[in-house]
């Protein structure tokens, strides 16, 4: 986010007047029905204890998977968020992430702290991890022209929470981030097969650009 400061960035200064105790935004009627159809999905539908249950498989796998292929991997991280800290003799997050983007269909991930953040979605499918993997496994073998990785930080692990927070309040350290594209059918996480298409997350799944 942009520092805070009077340079053109968040600024400082409180407003004149009443205008001071204002929130900072204005009330939009026309979003009151999406946030109750939202609320809904999410605590009635859904329910945090399902999400947490379905991420939390998911992430325990990529986990697991990950540490046998070389990275360092928290022991401990959110059910929602995973960070990938490549080994000594890696190619460096950067270049990873620019193998799987030009993946077809691409891998879309980003690198922060020398560190890869995997972090799923209900929307994102076995099919997605299986894709994910692929490509990690392509770019670890492809040729060394690129910077590598010189090893674990000292830092520690990255498992911070994305945007919208860690649901399990843990999470912490310098951040790492890193989105994967869902790129295919399957099976939604947390959703059996005798509900899914009947299930609200299967026509965002379908017509959308989601992040793994």
């Amino acid at each position: 986010c942009l520092p805070m400061d009077d340079k053109g960035n968040y600024p400082v200064a409180f407003q004149a007047g009443a205008a001071r105790l204002d929130s900072g935004g204005r009330p939009s009627y026309i979003l009151m029905p999406m946030i109750r159809e939202s609320l809904t999905l999410l605590l009635r539908t859904l329910t945090l204890p399902r999400v947490v249950r379905a991420l939390r498989g998911a992430t325990d796998e990529i986990a697991a998977r990950a540490r046998r292929m070389g990275f360092d991997v928290p022991p401990h991280h959110a059910p929602h968020i995973v960070g990938l800290r490549c080994a000594g003799g890696m190619p460096a997050a950067e270049v990873i992430v620019k193998r799987l983007s030009k993946r077809t269909p691409p891998v879309l991930v980003s690198e922060r702290f020398g560190a890869i953040r995997v972090s799923p979605h209900l929307w994102n499918s076995r099919a997605d991890i299986e894709h994910l993997f692929a490509g990690l496994a392509d770019a670890l073998t492809a040729p060394q022209s690129e910077p590598q990785s010189g090893g674990a930080s000292p830092n520690g692990a990255c498992f911070v929470g994305s945007i919208g927070g860690d649901v399990s309040g843990s999470g912490g350290g310098e951040g790492c981030s890193a989105s994967a594209v869902a790129v295919s059918g399957g099976p939604l996480l947390g959703v059996s097969a005798a509900d899914e298409d009947l299930h609200p997350l299967r026509a965002v799944r379908d017509g959308r650009r989601s992040r793994l």
